[in-house]
């Protein structure tokens, strides 16, 4: 029986690791974050908070690209800038406090899905099935500019 209760005892301190840490009002303090190296293959310098796809066209794994229909999102851009061919930090998990946010495509409401948009920035809209979620918006928004967006694609 004691075997039992350690084995259940390390089984949810394990489901529990990562999940971040929050105020007393519920509020995120911290949160775990992953990060990754990617290949500009853009035709033009990605900036902080845009988001990016998979590059499929360049076969390589590690190319990312504005996103068009049916790529998928593997985060947003860190570096303040990255020039085409160049080697950028890319978040692919956990908040981001300034991610691009265009509402002409669809306010952002706090806890809907962030769909990426071509531009790389992105946007709130439950009618649009077809479009890629890079996450959960953290607030909501109803004036372009940025906004919190939990990155999970």
């Amino acid at each position: 029986m004691k075997m039992l209760s350690l084995i259940v005892l390390f089984v949810m301190s394990m489901t529990a690791y990562g999940q971040g840490s929050y105020d007393a009002a519920g509020a995120v303090k911290s949160q775990v974050k992953k990060f990754e190296a990617f290949v500009n293959s853009a035709s033009a310098t990605l900036t902080v908070g845009e988001a990016v796809c998979l590059d499929l066209t360049a076969d390589d794994g590690i190319a990312v690209d504005y996103c068009t229909d049916g790529h998928m999102p593997v985060g947003v851009i860190t570096d303040t800038t990255c020039a085409v061919g160049a080697r950028c930090k890319v978040q692919t998990k956990g908040m981001f406090e300034t991610v691009v946010l265009d509402v002409t495509q669809g306010n952002a409401v706090a806890g809907s899905e962030a769909y990426v948009y071509t531009d790389g920035s992105v946007y709130g809209d439950t009618t649009d099935d077809g479009k890629a979620p890079l996450g959960i918006f953290l607030d909501s928004a109803s004036a372009s500019g940025t906004a919190q967006v939990f990155i999970n694609p």
